[in-house]
């Protein structure tokens, strides 16, 4: 295909979605409109394996560290979770008791939470838009403190055949706090996972903690999570003889299951360690993965290590900045040593220096307010900012500038019009130099402001909405695709103009603009009418990296030179398999995408390779736009290299979501073969049963990874399954029969419905993402958070009550019993075990307020003993094994906790013991 018909087809961004995920957690001062970091005092986070999911119970006590004399502060944190993840219940805790979230859908629940914030009510409100998620609890009281509970859902990440799941760092990372603590609890039921571990340090242990009822516990604290931005916890693959199944029985006579399958290990299949390959490796860097290319190159060369066999041949390409080399003299034998030296020569080359030298783009804020507007974090990665207090004094470093952004100049340090002049002269210049400049318009610009209105025929302001306002970006601007699909922002003007070489960027729904833009010679004009200087960092990050353009390079499509030479390469060498590590942030349509993929490989003059791509932009400090698809997203170009892996029967990799060493491991030439196309047929109870629906949701798995099937049927005592598929190398089908006999009992695995209505979601939001109202009814019956739902936690009344002994699980680590005793008190508890009443017995040393509870093994509290009492010396109580309504409790482990309060000293002490009741 030519370079003119990519360049048509890159021009084509019809069908793709900008999404983006900043991690920040602030606190507001809502009727001063001030804004501080906030901070996360305590995180406990609950782990549970589900098999192809994996689900995490996120507790969170947030704070502001007395930075505020405030009783109405509002805390807003802005955060990513792991790729896939889908939250699906959140708790919002009013003094010692918790009221649940009830899932709406969003714009109601919007107008709700905007509502209670004036009548200073008690809400926690959860949306999603795209990947990035935005909490925000009300009030919050300086020096105090708010705890949340979220529960999401998120699919197992496989080491080869490893499970893992991946740790929301992002999210406990954007806690202020110098040092962060977490908790970790790893949940298990009677289904064997083995024992956890991390992968960042398998040194850490965890500790076998509590067993309960339902669950059995392992405990793991870190003191210090900061230097980790990356956290896998592994544990172990349950399947027997390389399958496993988890099932759930429902009323009205369903079984929900899910069936893992490990296909070497099911049919009994070793490591290929003969054959021998013709493998091009390929890099191609054009801007971003150029900021750290000496650091990266070592990881590069591992990569390339780990996907080649000493046996194999193989040819290594470099390409970038419209230049490209071979450092290899023809097909040599990749041997560790052939390796090293080809990387080596790559490093020791003109092309190595010239891709080595990332310039920072020149940011001049001619204002300390512009500064304020559309600074962010991170933004010193990509910029040598200078700083000025006013215009004028901006004047003289305007021509060594890339970008230029004023903010006070058109109404609060009014420039006159020979002043005016000057500027524009500058800017003229600046402009046919391809510099951008952005300047902000309001009504108060009306109708003295000089340099916009310069530039853009009949530019005014017509309105403003102080109001949560929903924008929506305009793909078919100069740079609107930059941008989320849709922003909801407080404090826009709307704009007017008279000018056909204007275009809207982000408009409200109307169509009414707010942020505008004009090319000039070949340099462009911003104009924004979005007031920043009261939103959070995280809002100015989504906002500030487009406005000033660095978060896309410019460039044209980046890997157009590279796939022709790679066709060419082929019809010389006959490669088996091509490496593409890319960092192309240019975006193509999903449609696009996928013609040209298919007319590119039908172009091959032999069988085109087999492709592995791997994407290097990482959105660590900057958020690229991004395409999504059944949840996933993908960066730049990553879309289009996903799709020419799929189509080329290989795998794609990206390191926005993976971290180096996963995809060292996963590109393991060493490893058993892919299992590929793969099809499962189910017959239910010998084949009187009917089979309802059956999903695939393992296929954006590596295709090394175990297959994982959801379905569901008419009741079911068995189910027999029979799997096909075939295994690279070989010429013959893979098959083989199974079966599984279901218990009576109801199995724990409740979760399976949530995760199949999730993948019909997926459907949803890839066939039909604007038909919003069988998303909504979708996600409100299952209580999944989606783009068009939120999830709202409000005061009780009539129709929202607390939740009655709510299962909290952070609170089993206050329950421990193997804490020390204090020399001030004496706890004896007889008889124990016991069937009738349990004495117990307490001495006091100084006057003590006691308060003493019975709880369950869930952690659910069944009784009070005493609350608050005054004791000095001894006392004695008596528990009859019931409930606080008199009702008889069943048999099994209680747990008594004791906290003592000694009157003299202000000591706080807790303790617990275990209580056996036998009936």
């Amino acid at each position: 295909m030519s370079k003119k018909l990519l360049t048509i087809i890159f021009l084509l961004f019809a069908g793709f979605i900008t999404t983006f995920a900043v991690n920040d957690l602030s606190v507001h001062e809502t009727t001063s409109h001030g804004s501080a970091p906030g901070f996360i005092d305590w995180a406990t986070l609950v782990v549970a394996p589900h098999g192809n999911y994996v689900e995490h119970s996120l507790y969170l006590k947030y704070s502001d560290h007395n930075q505020y004399n405030s009783n109405s502060l509002e805390i807003v944190h802005r955060f990513e979770l792991p790729q896939g993840a889908v939250i699906n219940d959140m708790w919002l805790w009013m003094g010692d008791s918790v009221m649940q979230a009830k899932m709406y859908d969003v714009w109601s629940a919007q107008a709700i939470y905007d509502s209670i914030v004036v009548t200073t009510r008690d809400p926690a409100f959860l949306i999603k838009e795209g990947s990035q998620y935005t909490l925000k609890v009300y009030p919050l009281t300086s020096g105090s403190y708010r705890k949340v509970k979220m529960n999401y859902i998120v699919p197992t990440k496989y080491y080869v055949s490893q499970p893992a799941t991946e740790l929301p760092m992002g999210l406990l990372l954007s806690d202020n706090s110098v040092q962060k603590p977490l908790d970790i609890l790893f949940r298990t039921t009677n289904t064997n996972w083995g024992t956890p571990s991390i992968k960042e340090n398998p040194q850490w242990e965890f500790d076998d903690y509590v067993d309960t009822l339902q669950y059995h516990y392992q405990h793991l604290f870190i003191e210090d999570i900061t230097p980790y931005p990356d956290m896998n916890l592994e544990f172990s693959n349950n399947a027997q003889n390389g399958s496993f199944l988890n099932f759930y029985k429902m009323e009205q006579d369903l079984t929900y299951f899910e069936v893992g399958i490990d296909p070497a290990r099911l049919f009994g299949i070793g490591v290929d360690s003969t054959s021998s390959k013709k493998i091009l490796v390929s890099i191609d860097i054009n801007h971003f993965a150029s900021m750290n290319l000496e650091d990266e190159l070592i990881k590069y060369q591992n990569a390339a290590e780990s996907a080649l066999k000493e046996n194999d041949q193989f040819m290594l390409m470099v390409s970038g900045k419209g230049y490209s080399e071979t450092f290899t003299d023809n097909l040599i034998p990749a041997t560790s040593e052939n390796i090293s030296l080809a990387f080596d020569s790559f490093h020791n080359s003109e092309l190595f220096d010239s891709l080595n030298n990332f310039p920072l783009r020149k940011l001049l804020f001619a204002d300390y307010d512009a500064k304020d507007m559309w600074d962010f974090n991170n933004i010193f990665e990509f910029t040598d900012i200078i700083q000025t207090s006013d215009i004028m004094q901006a004047l003289p470093h305007i021509q060594n500038s890339d970008i230029f952004a004023a903010y006070r100049h058109g109404f609060d340090d009014l420039i006159n019009s020979e002043q005016a002049s000057q500027i524009i002269s500058e800017l003229d210049d600046f402009f046919e130099r391809g510099g951008r400049f952005l300047t902000y318009y309001d009504w108060n610009r009306n109708p003295n402001e000089k340099l916009a209105t310069h530039y853009i025929n009949g530019l005014y302001c017509d309105s403003a909405d102080f109001s949560a306002q929903t924008l929506y970006r305009n793909i078919e601007g100069n740079f609107g695709y930059a941008f989320p699909e849709s922003i909801t922002r407080q404090l826009n003007y709307f704009l007017s103009y008279d000018d056909q070489e204007v275009k809207t960027e982000l408009t409200d729904q109307y169509g009414t603009p707010t942020l505008i833009s004009k090319k000039i010679g070949n340099g462009l004009l911003v104009v924004t009418g979005m007031w920043s200087l009261m939103d959070d960092a995280a809002m100015k990050s989504i906002l500030g990296a487009p406005m000033l353009g660095i978060n896309m390079s410019g460039e044209s499509f980046a890997l157009d030179d590279l796939l022709l030479e790679i066709r060419e390469k082929t019809a010389l060498y006959n490669f088996d398999q091509a490496l593409i590590f890319s960092d192309s942030d240019s975006l193509i349509s999903k449609i696009d995408s996928k013609e040209f993929i298919q007319q590119y490989l039908d172009e091959f003059s032999s069988t085109p390779p087999i492709f592995k791509t791997l994407n290097l932009l990482n959105s660590e400090f900057v958020n690229f736009p991004s395409v999504i698809e059944d949840g996933l997203e993908y960066p730049g170009s990553g879309y289009f290299l996903k799709e020419l892996a799929l189509q080329s029967f290989g795998d794609y990799y990206t390191r926005d979501m993976y971290d180096w060493d996963f995809i060292i491991e996963l590109l393991n030439a060493y490893g058993a073969p892919p299992f590929r196309n793969a099809e499962l047929t189910v017959t239910c109870d010998y084949g009187s049963g009917e089979l309802i629906e059956l999903r695939d949701v393992s296929e954006n798995n590596f295709a090394t990874a175990p297959k994982v099937f959801l379905g569901k049927c008419s009741a079911a005592g068995n189910l027999e399954f029979k799997i096909s598929g075939r295994f690279d190398g070989s010429d013959t089908d893979s098959v083989k029969q199974f079966s599984y006999d279901l218990a009576d009992s109801l199995m724990g695995e409740n979760i399976i419905p949530q995760m199949l209505a999730n993948e019909t979601l997926k459907d949803y939001f890839s066939v039909a993402p604007y038909d919003t109202a069988a998303i909504v009814d979708l996600s409100l019956m299952y209580n999944l958070l989606t783009d068009f739902t939120a999830l709202l936690a409000l005061e009780p009344d009539e129709n929202n009550h607390f939740m009655v002994d709510p299962f909290d699980e952070s609170g089993l680590l206050d329950v421990d019993d193997e804490q020390v005793e204090s020399d001030s008190v004496d706890i004896s508890i007889y008889p124990n075990p016991f069937n009738g009443q349990v004495n117990l017995r307490f001495v006091m040393a100084n006057p003590t307020l006691i308060t003493a509870e019975i709880f369950n093994s869930l952690g659910q509290r069944v009784s009070v003993i005493t609350k608050n009492e005054e004791v000095t010396g001894e006392v004695r109580y008596f528990w009859h094994a019931t409930n606080d309504y008199g009702t008889k409790v069943a048999s099994g482990m209680y747990i008594l906790r004791v906290i003592t309060e000694d009157l003299s000293t202000d000591k706080k002490e807790i303790f617990a013991r275990k209580l056996i009741y036998l009936k």
